[in-house]
């Protein structure tokens, strides 16, 4: 099972890129992955030095980089040398590679730059189909603490869902926030009204956070959940401040309406000021579940089965299950395994029944062992 194959790590080589490199190469031990390391030149016609030795330079700082990253046993392919536009040659590659996510630092701020999120990153976020985690610059190669704001729109969905598998993989501290946007226009004038809507609207956006939250997996996570109010992206970036994750996992496309916030604008204004390392999920997302080649014996159905239920993949394991059970009806382990697994999804009474059909076949082979038993003795006397 491999949840993340392909890391592609864009670099300018500076700082900001160096620090995404550490955290592309932790996360590629953690999942096995492979990283392949890409640079683009941007057009040579305002440098003064000859392209040829610009271009030879940069392919022995290339080189160093990927020794340096293999001696870490990641495997890592021929660097990618490319000349022209950064943002659309890198988005370009993702795609063709099919990468489950590019990492990239964040730029180099300007001084008369306001934000802190670099033009290249910035379009990178923009236009890529790909998720996105820019590394802030000084930012530790760790993982301790990962915040997920959520609308409870699809993309949110995603985001959340990987925030989980990371969370789980890297023991992390999870906390998942939504902001419930205050009652405007009109209603502003009327104090009664604004008290009485602004209690609706929480008691609402409360109900329905809690019945998003009842579609995850959260085994072995350490999670909580947080509610403010205000502004979206003010208060997701003042929470940040406060809570200080190393991580901040956002879905880049929501739902609009009365009571929604479309975070794809909320998403950008976030990341612009990068107040830490973040990962934009766009319709891919970068964990993405790729088993093993199939074997064709029921145990090693079972063994995925069981691997997929610890990861967290509470659907892919059923499947499993199922198969084993579609091969040998007796097999009563695939039975408890179903169960455990229909359990995680919350499909009870699914799980009580195949629970207690792992049961009676247990009981059946217990008797059909006790009277071969019998019949042995038996034979015997």
């Amino acid at each position: 099972m491999q949840l993340m194959e392909k890391i592609l790590w864009a670099t300018d080589f500076h700082q900001a890129a160096v620090d995404a490199m550490q955290t592309a190469v932790m996360l590629a031990k953690k999942f096995h992955s492979e990283i392949i390391l890409i640079h683009v030149i941007p057009e040579l016609e305002d440098i003064s030095l000859p392209k040829d030795t610009v271009i030879e330079n940069i392919k022995k700082m290339l080189a160093n980089i990927r020794d340096r990253i293999s001696s870490e046993g990641i495997n890592t392919p021929e660097p990618i040398l490319l000349i022209g536009s950064p943002f659309d040659q890198i988005t370009r590659y993702a795609d063709e590679l099919n990468v489950n996510i590019i990492i990239l630092g964040a730029g180099e701020k300007l001084g008369t730059q306001k934000f802190q999120l670099g033009i290249t990153a910035g379009r990178i976020i923009r236009d890529s189909r790909k998720p996105v985690w820019i590394v802030k610059k000084g930012a530790a190669p760790q993982l301790k603490k990962i915040l997920c704001p959520v609308d409870f729109s699809d993309s949110s969905e995603r985001a959340l869902k990987n925030a989980i598998h990371l969370a789980r993989q890297f023991e992390a501290q999870l906390t998942v926030l939504h902001v419930i946007k205050p009652p405007s226009g009109i209603y502003l004038k009327m104090t009664a009204v604004v008290k009485e809507e602004r209690k609706r609207a929480r008691e609402f956006h409360v109900s329905e956070f809690e019945n998003f939250l009842k579609r995850f997996d959260f085994h072995k996570v350490k999670w909580e959940k947080a509610v403010q109010e205000g502004n979206t992206a003010e208060e997701i970036l003042s929470f940040v401040s406060r809570f200080q994750p190393d991580l901040m996992a956002m879905g880049t496309v929501g739902r609009t309406g009365l009571d929604r916030i479309l975070i794809g604008s909320v998403a950008e204004k976030v990341s612009r000021e990068l107040p830490c390392s973040t990962v934009l999920v766009k319709s891919e997302v970068p964990l993405r579940l790729k088993l093993e080649e199939q074997m064709a014996t029921i145990e090693s159905f079972y063994k995925q089965g069981h691997e997929l239920l610890e990861a967290g993949f509470a659907s892919e394991a059923a499947a499993k299950f199922e198969y084993c059970i579609d091969n040998d009806v007796m097999f009563a382990p695939a039975w408890e395994g179903l169960a455990a697994a229909y359990q995680r999804l919350g499909r009870e009474k699914e799980s009580q029944k195949s629970l207690e059909k792992a049961n009676t076949i247990r009981k059946k082979l217990w008797e059909k062992q006790v009277e071969l038993e019998i019949l042995k003795q038996m034979k015997k006397s």
